[in-house]
């Protein structure tokens, strides 16, 4: 039977194996996303027969990904069954991609129940837009960002040498934003922090703009799979105009020249994330489904 051991930083190299082989631009395929967000969402990991196996916690009680590895997918299908009678819990399973769905409709036919929901989906660009902002309907962003390069502007890569500015920006910006009174930002914060103080051991890149000689937005991100790079956290504080998508812009220019697509994550339901990110006119959403085995 499987046996699951929470997540630690010595399981990077390991798991990164299995997250190449996967080789798709969902950000939820990182060892460094799920450390950071390990306090939110506990995940207990497991490798057997040449697939992962990750279990994770969340509010309705515990759900699987599909695993991953080469082999009979089946059989490891089969081991999270195993693994779920013996210790009473439902076979759910959560972050199925299109592909991996219709392999397990083959496996289970209607036994296993899908749903998709919008708040999941991962706003996929590309690349070259982010960059440029070209055309008409980019007109607004181009403006909000020549008025904050109006001002005295820099943008750098994060670095030993400045990252700790970076911390000092994110306890402030929790400070503006209140985030000791709601359970998402404290989640969120906790990711973040975790994110800045791992950054080197996780391989983070990411990159900072100053005004006045003072740091007003960061973003932080990482590759997955061979052609997309993924943003996980971006900060600016909401008085400085145009910062929001100067540190866009600036950190796809600058990290992102080797990559086609950029992946910025779902909305999580937010109607004004949702606005946002739609303003930048996505190439395509990356749809997410979550399961369950019945019968």
């Amino acid at each position: 039977m499987l046996e699951f051991k929470p997540l630690t930083i010595e399981d990077k190299d390991w798991m990164s194996v299995y997250y190449r082989k996967k080789d798709v631009s969902a950000a939820q395929f990182s060892f460094a996303a799920n450390y950071v967000w390990r306090l939110a969402y506990p995940m207990a990991v497991s490798e057997e027969d040449g697939f992962f196996f990750a279990k994770v916690q969340i509010k309705e009680g515990y759900s699987f990904l599909c695993p991953i590895g080469d082999g009979d997918l089946d059989k490891a299908i089969g081991k999270i069954e195993e693994y779920c009678r013996e210790n009473g819990l439902p076979v759910r399973l959560h972050g199925i991609l299109e592909p991996d769905k219709e392999k397990l409709e083959q496996i289970y036919g209607t036994r296993m129940v899908f749903k998709n929901n919008r708040d999941d989906a991962e706003y996929v660009y590309e690349r070259e837009a982010l960059a440029n902002l070209s055309g008409k309907r980019y007109h607004g962003k181009r403006n909000h960002i020549k008025r904050f390069m109006d001002n005295d502007w820099g943008y750098e890569p994060i670095t030993e040498q400045n990252i700790e500015e970076c911390v000092s920006m994110q306890r402030e910006w929790c400070r503006q934003n209140g985030c000791a009174s709601d359970d998402d930002k404290i989640d969120e914060g906790c990711a973040v922090m975790l994110a800045l103080r791992n950054f080197f051991k996780l391989g983070f890149k990411g990159g900072l703009l100053r005004q006045n000689g003072k740091v007003v937005a960061f973003t932080i991100g990482e590759p997955v799979g061979n052609s997309t790079f993924a943003v996980h956290f971006e900060k600016a504080f909401s008085e400085i105009q145009g910062a929001y998508p100067a540190i866009n812009q600036l950190f796809v220019q600058s990290e992102m020249e080797d990559f086609r697509y950029v992946n910025r994550e779902e909305d999580t339901g937010s109607e004004g994330l949702r606005k946002a990110k739609l303003s930048y006119h996505p190439a395509f959403l990356l749809e997410k489904y979550t399961a369950e085995l019945i019968g």
